[in-house]
């Protein structure tokens, strides 16, 4: 956080490089290596993080179907690491695509 004229200003999400994003991509899988026939998914907090995005754009792309993403019965998000790869190769999906429930 910093101070502008006395008013608190909030550091905003920073976007990152590609490079960046795929090294910590593998720090996470460093810590999964014991599984590695297992996809790592994560909430859209973790990806917009990872991303330097908001949580609530993330949420939205997964809503309308501009990433590859499950919802669980719960009513929540995940994305797999490897359509966060996808998206930083070719971006956001141009036609809807349908969720997925996960059981």
């Amino acid at each position: 956080m910093g101070q502008k004229g006395g008013a608190v200003m909030i550091q905003r999400n920073k976007r990152r490089s590609t490079f960046e994003v795929l090294k910590e991509m593998q720090e996470y899988r460093e810590i999964f290596k014991d599984r590695p026939d297992q996809e790592i998914w994560v909430t859209p907090e973790e990806a917009a993080r990872l991303l330097g995005r908001e949580r609530f754009t993330v949420s939205e792309w997964c809503r309308l179907g501009k990433v590859h993403a499950r919802k669980q019965r719960s009513g929540r998000w995940q994305i797999s690491f490897t359509e966060i790869e996808r998206y930083l190769r070719e971006g956001l999906l141009q036609d809807k695509q349908k969720y997925r429930y996960v059981r």
